[in-house]
């Protein structure tokens, strides 16, 4: 599994960072870790989670593959079952980097 995290020097770009990010916030998101090729629903519905977790459980039976999801849901989206909840992106990060 690969990261990629964008790491910006604050002292250079801190005023710039403020003003794009000042009202930002995320509300909701799926994120999936397999050993197999697999992408999310995209966040166009109310149910994408659900949606995203369905297919996923069928992949697994497919693929004979393993997988799990991580989702972050501050907007009350359906969840589906088998996702681990998380509250912020830092919990995430911390899931996925297993700490």
């Amino acid at each position: 599994m690969e990261l990629k995290v964008l790491a910006v020097p604050t002292e250079v770009f801190s005023s710039l960072i403020t003003l794009i990010l000042n009202g930002m916030k995320l509300m909701s998101g799926v994120v999936t870790v397999t050993d197999f090729p697999f992408v999310p629903e995209p966040g166009h519905s109310n149910d994408y989670v659900k949606t995203t977790m369905q297919r996923l459980s069928k992949a697994q039976g497919i693929f004979n593959g393993k997988g799990k999801a991580y989702v972050i849901n501050n907007e009350g989206v359906e969840e589906g079952e088998g996702a681990v909840k998380v509250s912020n992106v830092e919990e995430l990060v911390e899931k996925l980097m297993g700490k």
